[in-house]
């Protein structure tokens, strides 16, 4: 693979190939099948020290794609977002829909009501969220240098999600945010990953990286079939600053080490699966 810098030999299970000067790597799996314990110890292990693993043509179809994601940890599922008459297109409420592809296996228009609705973080939400009752939606509370537990490296919380920061004037609060959101951007920390073949997986770690799509000139005309499992934070950090018992508007669902199988038909498409798994 283009990029790759040299093979990390402290692995036995798996064969590791950073692709970047300071995070990144992609990982050779010799059987999907069969991976045993120590695999799979190798395989957060590389996640933990590099932050995002790649793993190409893995081969594995949706129960795979799932199974596989168990054994790293607890799963978020989409039952909460299933309501009226909708169908999955795929057999397990554990896969999240992240392609372009509709409920009856067409190309999504990108100017459907669906397809705007993908783009309501940029329009809408700031709007509703302008309106909240702070009283009843309180903000997360998070330190902004957390210690990565699987590391032990200090990683900056950091995103366009943060608000303020507490202790601070608006101004010098907005300022240092805005330093700090340059500073994890520029160009020589951040890695663009471009799907090869049906079966790529990216597994990232959202306790260390900030993630974005590309965008491209497949929107409207290409299909883009992806499929992306969550796995639960549960580290000493998970819930930062707040309250567990108390906390509000999160409603998730687990999904703890067996399959879950809704009863739904999905969709007649063609297109073979690629999958992204996010270990959150």
């Amino acid at each position: 693979m283009a990029g790759v810098l040299y093979i990390d030999t402290s692995f036995t299970k798996i064969v590791v190939k950073p692709v970047h000067p300071t995070f990144g790597a992609e990982v050779q799996v010799s059987d999907w099948n069969n991976l045993d314990d120590d695999a799979i110890r190798e395989i957060s292990s590389a996640a933990n020290k590099y932050g995002f693993c790649i793993f190409r043509n893995t081969g594995l179809d949706d129960k795979g794609h799932v199974e596989f994601s168990l054994r790293l940890g607890d799963l978020d599922n989409m039952k909460r977002f299933i309501t009226g008459e909708r169908k999955l297109r795929y057999p397990y409420f554990e896969l999240f829909d992240a392609g372009n592809i509709a409920d009856d296996g067409s190309l999504l228009d990108p100017e459907s009501p669906r397809g705007h609705t993908n783009r309501l973080s940029s329009t809408w939400f700031p709007e509703y969220f302008k309106n909240l009752d702070p009283s009843k939606f309180p903000m997360a509370r998070h330190r902004l240098a957390q210690i990565h537990e699987g590391s032990g490296r200090v990683n900056l919380y950091v995103g366009a999600h943060l608000h303020h920061i507490e202790g601070l004037p608006d101004d010098e609060s907005t300022r240092l945010r805005d330093t700090l959101n340059k500073h994890v951007t520029q160009p020589k920390y951040v890695y663009t990953f471009h799907w090869e073949q049906p079966g790529d997986i990216i597994m990232w770690d959202n306790r260390a990286l900030l993630h974005r799509a590309m965008g491209g000139s497949f929107a409207g005309k290409y299909r883009r079939d992806l499929r992306r499992t969550t796995v639960h934070d549960d580290s000493a950090s998970a819930w930062g600053l707040n309250d567990t018992e108390g906390a509000t508007g999160l409603g998730y669902q687990l999904t703890a080490k067996t399959l879950d199988t809704p009863e739904v038909t999905p969709a007649t498409s063609t297109a073979a699966p690629v999958a992204v798994t996010a270990a959150s």
